[in-house]
């Protein structure tokens, strides 16, 4: 759009995703005519290790003073590192969104910060890199804030411009519309969010309404803290032990760069690591017997020791490494074994809290199984997760089959709202002017290609 373009009020949708590991923007925009353009994924951050819709949710702070956000806080500090700056005054934030709720996360904040500055902070940078990218996406007129319905952030308490949308919702519908299984009356669909801090489960039941199904909550939501940074913390501390406490502690306060780039190689480590033998952790499921896991051994996985670290470890715990690593001390190597045990909290977690909604949804006398579990989220990109989730899921009998977008991470993202006819019972509730006809703002629309999912039963 250019300026002198005539806009119909609030014809810029943009969505906000705010989460622990990564946040986001998407957008789309409504025309004259009453449609909307296919809603569209922010994936060039800046120095983003390669396209992703979201950047990292991490702050740099010099002292008190925020000078950095997303990839570039990370990027920035490891070039004050190399070029040989005191980085003891700097303190890269990560994971502050779970301080706001836990005690122990927020006492670990650098002194003098709360979690509500750091947030504010972190939304303060997203805000203006979110308005200029959709100045030059759309044109300034069309991103001015008057113009924007914003799914995330607002300027004034109890603005018409911000709504709030669950993100169960948002997902089922951008993973589910024109798609196959298509939504029917009648069908029940288990939306999994697992993200980078919480996992969050409920069950809906597809209902018909003015002509169109539509989702209703059928049971109470649950969560729980088991998203992907607890397996991080699991890997940091296996890797502490490997190299040994004094010089990981040393290393790790000195050089916290080089620590952040250990954690980037773990992070390919994680989303890489898969299953091959899903038939035998179906069985070991099928009871919900979730300690019990018998995946194939594969050849070990390794994240380097930088040469800062080496000089600090100890020769005895060297030694130690090389004798238990078949003469490898430059790496620490993670085999099958160990990194099924460093899932293993977090993931069980989640396959309990599946199976916990499933367990609720059939108490409440449905007729028969969920139609799917839809797993959506940061996390649900991980194969060893899906396949995890796939035999705890379906070795109950409580649910058809385990549906996985083709873009998990940035389901809730694609959950924008556009204009479309009316549905008795919406809200949102305007008259068409070129139409002349009942349409509403508070319907979610999504495009995705057919056959795009990976439905596994």
């Amino acid at each position: 759009m250019h300026s002198g373009v005539q806009l119909a009020p609030r014809s810029l949708v943009v969505s906000l995703d705010i989460g622990t590991h990564g946040s986001g923007f998407a957008f789309a925009t409504r025309t004259t005519a009453g449609g909307h353009t296919p809603v569209k994924l922010h994936e060039a951050w800046p120095a983003q290790p390669a396209p992703y819709p979201k950047t990292r949710s991490a702050i740099l702070y010099d002292g008190r003073s925020p000078i950095a956000w997303g990839y570039s806080a990370i990027r920035k500090l490891c070039d004050l590192q190399d070029a040989g700056h005191d980085i003891s005054r700097y303190h890269l934030v990560k994971d502050f969104k779970l301080a706001l709720q836990d005690a122990g996360q927020a006492a670990a904040l650098p002194p003098g910060l709360r979690p509500e500055t750091v947030m504010a902070d972190f939304l303060t940078f997203l805000r203006k890199y979110t308005l200029e990218q959709l100045s030059g996406e759309v044109g300034a007129a069309a991103a001015r804030l008057e113009n924007i319905q914003w799914a995330g952030l607002i300027r004034t308490a109890n603005s018409d411009a911000l709504t709030i949308i669950l993100e169960p919702e948002a997902a089922a519908l951008h993973a589910l519309d024109k798609q196959a299984p298509p939504l029917v009356a009648g069908m029940s669909v288990m939306v999994l969010d697992v993200g980078g801090g919480t996992a969050d489960a409920t069950v809906h039941n597809c209902q018909a309404l003015g002509g169109q199904a539509v989702l209703s909550e059928a049971t109470c939501a649950e969560g729980a803290l088991c998203g992907s940074v607890f397996v991080d913390a699991e890997f940091k501390a296996y890797y502490r032990v490997a190299v040994g406490a004094a010089a990981f502690d040393a290393w790790s306060s000195q050089y916290p760069a080089s620590l952040q780039q250990v954690m980037d190689k773990w992070e390919a480590v994680k989303c890489s690591f898969a299953s091959d033998d899903t038939g035998s952790l179906s069985q070991s499921l099928g009871q919900l017997g979730l300690n019990a896991d018998r995946l194939a051994s594969g050849p070990a996985m390794r994240v380097p020791i930088p040469p800062e670290l080496a000089r600090l470890m100890a020769q005895e715990q060297r030694a130690a490494l090389q004798r238990r690593q078949q003469g490898q001390a430059s790496e620490v190597l993670l085999s099958s074994a160990v990194l099924r045990q460093l899932f293993q909290g977090p993931v069980e977690a989640v396959c309990r809290l599946a199976v916990s909604q499933l367990r609720a949804a059939a108490s409440l006398g449905a007729s028969g199984p969920c139609s799917m579990v839809l797993l959506v989220g940061g996390f649900a990109r991980s194969p060893y997760l899906q396949a995890r989730v796939r035999a705890a899921v379906v070795a109950t009998g409580l649910t058809r089959q385990l549906v996985v977008p083709p873009a998990p991470h940035a389901a809730v993202l694609g959950g924008v709202r556009c204009s479309s006819p009316y549905v008795e019972g919406a809200p949102g509730k305007f008259m068409h002017e070129e139409k002349k006809v009942w349409y509403t703002d508070n319907m979610l629309q999504v495009y995705c290609k057919k056959n795009d999912l990976d439905v596994s039963t």
